[in-house]
């Protein structure tokens, strides 16, 4: 007959390093800025913002790639 109840088990947990893996340069590449012009037409002052508005989206896009990515690693 054996007493399970009087016996020690211990875990031992040992670390595992996962390899990261380089972010693609487009990724990594600064978020660009529309020139602003020192005097401008309100039709000027509407283009500009359609264009930061894109420049917006796409730093937007960079960064949920790059969480989206991070994400994918974090998943066994």
């Amino acid at each position: 007959m054996l007493l399970t109840g009087c016996v020690r088990t211990q875990t031992e947990y040992e670390a595992v390093k996962i390899p990261s893996l380089p972010l693609p340069e487009s990724l990594l590449a600064d978020c660009r800025i529309p020139d602003i012009p020192d005097e401008m037409t309100y039709a000027d002052s509407v283009v500009l913002n359609l264009l930061m508005q894109g420049a917006l989206e796409d730093c937007s896009n960079q960064l949920r790639a790059i969480k989206n990515l991070d994400t994918a690693k974090a998943i066994p």
